[in-house]
């Protein structure tokens, strides 16, 4: 947590298919709670990573499944309370709803979704997140729902038109940045409200795919 003591932990639960997040307390070393999905409902195989929205007032488990290339997701909705003396924030469970079932998943990888907010509006923070799928298209959705809002193919940019490897992804301040295997980084402004994504440019050098390639066959080697 950026706003708190306490260190979110996620895996499968014991009994059951589903998942269990646990908030740990650094300060006092004490587990404050332990939220869990629905244990009838198979969410993926493998844990993946921890999301944490702006605000934290969502946790989403990223977990991948060993017979496809999709990625689901779990989202747990916490609720963030500020001491009225300025103080360290604390967080109090929602006891009525502790996990939403987000049954959309997407064909990309773990690491290429991320929170972002609409800037124009301060009401609507932690409410969207944005994936990109493998498919060279980019997706901006609901977290309390899943509802796609926006969608964005980007495989034009690309060489011939092709849909290439997506080798790494990043966003700051909705400004999005993709590295494809050929070499080209494609960096877009998004504009929520309007659902635009205006391209600021498109860098190509081989030699940085080159590297991210490269490193990547070293880690499974390793």
């Amino acid at each position: 947590s950026q706003h708190s003591s306490i260190l979110y932990m996620a895996g499968k639960q014991k009994y059951g298919r589903g998942i269990s997040l646990g908030l740990l307390d650094l300060d006092t070393c004490s587990l404050i709670r332990e939220l869990k999905s629905d244990p009838d409902t198979s969410i993926g195989d493998e844990i993946r990573r921890i999301i944490l929205t702006k605000n934290e007032t969502y946790a989403i488990i990223t977990c991948i499944e060993y017979s496809s290339t999709y990625t689901c997701f779990v989202i747990f909705k916490l609720e963030i309370i500020t001491n009225q003396n300025n103080e360290q924030s604390s967080l109090k469970i929602n006891s009525l709803s502790n996990c939403t079932m987000i049954l959309t998943r997407f064909d990309s990888d773990p690491n290429n979704t991320f929170s972002i907010n609409d800037i124009t509006n301060t009401n609507n923070i932690d409410q969207y997140m944005l994936t990109v799928l493998r498919k060279n298209e980019i997706l901006v959705w609901k977290l309390n729902d899943g509802e796609i809002l926006f969608n964005y193919d980007f495989h034009h940019l690309n060489s011939n038109n092709n849909i290439q490897q997506i080798l790494n992804c990043q966003i700051n301040d909705n400004r999005l940045m993709i590295l494809v295997e050929q070499g080209s980084i494609h960096i877009w402004d998004i504009i929520l409200m309007t659902g635009q994504f205006s391209l600021i440019t498109t860098i190509s050098d081989p030699l940085v795919s080159y590297y991210f390639l490269t490193r990547s066959k070293r880690s499974i080697e390793i």
